[in-house]
């Protein structure tokens, strides 16, 4: 009878007996914005009103000395400030433009904000929301040209993007704005005629709105109205290569081979360099200057093809754009 009752206990045991039967798993391991970071695509047109004032001031003053390049993977940018490519912003005015924001979830979060949204998670929890108020008065904009590796300048280690436009204006980014905001509410940080059952706590501010007003000629910017509200990157394009031929890997410096040329040719677009610009290549430690015209996709095949390019492409000479010293004695 003992032993029956032993048996029964034991089997009680082993099939979980008064329960489901089923073993609990383990918690998963998914460190904080990692996990979101890892699986979701990096926004091409991400908002930057979060980022600190030092790293926005920074992106600022990289913009106004060329393009902006970027290593730029997952919920990561680095503004490579070393790093440019020879070309302006053009700055287009708008009628300004007045948008509001709302951030209620961590998708929302990462898709608005993706470079700093893991420092907010923490207050988007404990304050329901959070808001970006935005006046919008026009945007820098890029050449429309693809921008390839072999156009860039300095040092580009990790380059992954370009940024070929960033919106400028006026905005406040706030936490714990109320659901009862009057609609009849200006934005911006006007709280005239807003009940609120919640405090609102101001996280970022640059710009002023009542300075973001259109004037048809306008060649920057109003001064108290250029702050950076976003960017919009595009990929860099790998360099021109010949069919078949792998890219070069692991540092070393690939010259696109003659064999298989691009159907542009070199005096399509190019020429020989003046008599002073041939004497720096030699200056140099190179014989030949080739010249090229301003960056487009065919200037970079041309350039391909003389054997131009890759390092090649930091040894130009002159002021404009595609004068280049080729082949080192």
């Amino acid at each position: 009878m003992k032993h029956s009752a032993l048996l029964t206990v034991l089997a009680c045991t082993l099939n979980a007996c008064g329960g489901t039967g089923a073993v609990a798993a383990p918690p998963a391991f998914e460190p904080e914005g990692q996990t979101t970071c890892g699986v979701v695509k990096s926004p091409k047109k991400p908002l930057i009103v979060e980022w600190p004032a030092t790293r926005r001031a920074e992106l600022e003053t990289v913009a106004q000395s060329g393009l902006v390049v970027v290593r730029y993977d997952g919920c990561d940018m680095e503004v490579l400030s070393r790093c440019h490519v020879a070309s302006q912003y053009q700055f287009i005015p708008t009628t300004p433009k007045q948008e509001t924001i709302v951030v209620r979830n961590s998708d929302d979060l990462y898709a608005t904000i993706p470079v700093y949204a893991a420092a907010f998670e923490g207050k988007l929890a404990s304050a329901g929301e959070l808001n970006v108020d935005m006046m919008v008065v026009g945007r820098l904009v890029g050449p429309d040209d693809d921008i390839s590796r072999s156009m860039l300048r300095g040092t580009c280690e990790g380059a992954s993007h370009v940024v070929h436009g960033l919106s400028v204006g006026a905005f406040e980014f706030f936490a714990g704005a109320s659901a009862e905001a009057s609609s009849s509410a200006g934005g911006l940080g006007l709280a005239a005629g807003i009940s609120s059952k919640t405090s609102k706590e101001t996280l970022r501010r640059d710009g002023t709105p009542s300075e973001c007003k259109y004037e048809a000629d306008q060649s920057k910017p109003p001064r108290d109205c250029s702050a950076l509200l976003g960017v919009e990157v595009v990929e860099l394009v790998d360099d021109v290569q010949s069919q078949g031929e792998p890219q070069s890997s692991g540092g070393v410096e690939s010259t696109p081979p003659r064999s298989k040329r691009p159907s542009v040719s070199v005096e399509d677009v190019g020429g020989a360099c003046e008599d002073d610009e041939f004497l720096e290549c030699r200056q140099r430690g190179y014989s030949r200057c080739q010249a090229f015209g301003p960056p487009t996709r065919t200037t970079l095949r041309a350039i391909a093809a003389a054997g131009c390019g890759g390092e090649r492409f930091e040894d130009c000479v002159g002021k404009e754009f595609g004068r280049c010293c080729c082949d080192r004695f």
